[in-house]
């Protein structure tokens, strides 16, 4: 058997719900800190497991491959998932890149109350997370619940509540 299947079974009978191996050489140029971090790698390996409604009721969610930088995944069709990233050089399989799937869709952009949400269409990887989306924006508009005691976290959401790929994915697991 080889080594990315061995991996993958042993990851899911942990309970993740997804695994993936990207070949770094699609991130070669893109800034990293500390800087060079995947320098040294030829791969990095993503775990996923759901998470309940709930958590991301109380927190926002970053990640990449939408203009908001979160996670939509073509397996799971969900954005409430939680990944970790492993660098390594190990000699595994790597999967195929995965596409942007907001194609001409500007919910996110037009709803996003800071306007940290940017305009932007690229195919696989953005040019960098500054031409998607300004985080200082986001984390200053976000920054003015930590001071609501009701609330007391940094707050919005309103990007994935208006993301019709999130709320497919919502709707359905409200349902089961």
């Amino acid at each position: 058997m080889s080594p990315d299947y061995e991996l993958g079974r042993e990851i899911e009978r942990l309970g993740a719900d997804i695994f993936g191996v990207a070949d770094l050489r699609y991130l070669k140029g893109c800034e990293t800190h500390p800087e060079g971090l995947l320098d040294e790698y030829t791969r990095g390996i993503s775990i996923g497991v759901k998470l309940p409604d709930d958590v991301f009721e109380l927190f926002p969610r970053r990640g990449i491959y939408g203009r908001v930088y979160d996670v939509s995944n073509r397996l799971l069709d969900e954005i409430a998932l939680r990944l970790v990233s492993v660098l390594t050089d190990m000699p595994l399989r790597a999967g195929e890149p995965m596409k942007n799937r907001c194609g001409e869709c500007r919910a996110c952009v037009e709803r996003c109350p800071s306007g940290a949400i940017r305009d932007s269409s690229f195919e696989e990887y953005p040019e960098s997370r500054e031409s998607v989306f300004d985080v200082e924006r986001c984390v200053e508009e976000t920054g003015k619940y930590l001071e609501d005691p009701d609330i007391g976290a940094r707050v919005c959401g309103e990007c994935i509540r208006v993301c019709p790929v999130g709320r497919k994915a919502t709707s359905s697991r409200r349902q089961s």
